[in-house]
């Protein structure tokens, strides 16, 4: 199987998972709004946002993964998105426990079943082909935790900025 095609498909799924998100978490929240098992969860804090501004922190994170995708097909860094994908594939499982906890049906529940298989299948078969080198895997996890945890922060301090940002463009200021 090629490298290349892996990546790409991959970097397909995530994008596919990517906009379950932005279609639906505005129509959730408003038909979930007084759902008290829903008060904790974490798209909760979206309520305000505007879709265009989730839309805008969903593409940073396009934006990355993209770049992360190239690189590891320029440079053949198999362990770095390896690791990536690893770390993705907990975040995908982490939707599909959200059914679990919160026993309804929560945006990105549907498309983390469906990519999940997807991911699990280019892990394997990067193991399968040999093309990790375990002491790059150990090093880059707690390098792409960090980058992953500091994003996380960096969108969350971004979005009431583009979200200003965007209303005040669309009127007109």
């Amino acid at each position: 199987m090629d490298f290349t095609f892996m990546i790409m498909v991959a970097l397909a799924a995530f994008m596919f998972h990517e906009f379950e998100e932005i279609i639906f978490i505005k129509p959730w929240l408003k038909r979930k709004e007084t759902d008290n098992h829903l008060k904790n969860h974490y798209f909760v804090s979206y309520k305000n946002t505007n879709s265009s501004t989730i839309a805008a922190l969903i593409a940073e994170e396009f934006i990355m993964v993209s770049v992360f995708s190239i690189a590891a097909i320029l440079w053949k860094g198999y362990s770095f998105i390896w690791v990536f994908y690893c770390i993705y594939s907990f975040h995908l499982l982490g939707h599909i426990l959200e059914l679990f906890i919160y026993r309804r049906y929560c945006p990105s529940l549907i498309t983390s079943i469906l990519t999940l298989p997807i991911y699990t299948w280019v892990i394997y078969s990067f193991i399968r082909l040999e093309l990790l080198q375990w002491n790059i895997v150990l090093l880059c996890s707690p390098i792409l935790l960090i980058i992953i945890g500091s994003n996380f922060k960096f969108i969350n301090w971004l979005t009431p900025r583009i979200d200003q940002w965007i209303t005040c463009y669309a009127k007109g200021e």
